[in-house]
């Protein structure tokens, strides 16, 4: 299998895995919504679970672009002279803006995040929507 098959395959696979999450997120209560990445060399796959439905899509960045971006955000936020704005909804558009209309959709209240790589790290609520802080 090539390694764009092994890729798509481990989407696959979590996506799966993902759907036996839909019962507990229902009794977990209205709104509450599962965002699941997954980082591979050429691809985010972020992956929205709800209690009915499970989408997948993704952001055409590398690893090392992401890794880049998210190395800028800390740097950025570290400096209390930068405006985080620029910078945060960069890495907003790689992140939630993908699921950004399946959540509005969902009436996500509540969102649980289990994130790859070096998007374990980052402060999402301090990401910028381009109106508004992801914490608003």
């Amino acid at each position: 299998m090539t390694e764009e098959g092994d890729n798509a395959a481990r989407a696959v696979h979590e996506t799966r895995r993902l759907a036996t999450l839909q019962t507990w997120l229902a009794e977990m209560g209205k709104g509450t919504v599962l965002v699941h990445t997954v980082t591979t060399d050429d691809t985010l796959y972020i992956v929205l679970a709800t209690p009915h439905t499970i989408v997948t899509k993704n952001s055409a960045i590398d690893r090392k672009e992401l890794d880049r971006l998210t190395s800028e955000f800390f740097r950025v936020l570290a400096n209390s002279l930068t405006d985080p704005r620029p910078v945060a909804k960069r890495l907003y558009d790689v992140l939630l803006a993908p699921v950004a209309d399946e959540l509005k959709g969902a009436g996500a209240r509540t969102i649980m995040l289990s994130l790859d790589g070096r998007l374990r790290d980052i402060p999402v609520a301090a990401l910028w929507t381009g109106e508004r802080w992801v914490a608003e």
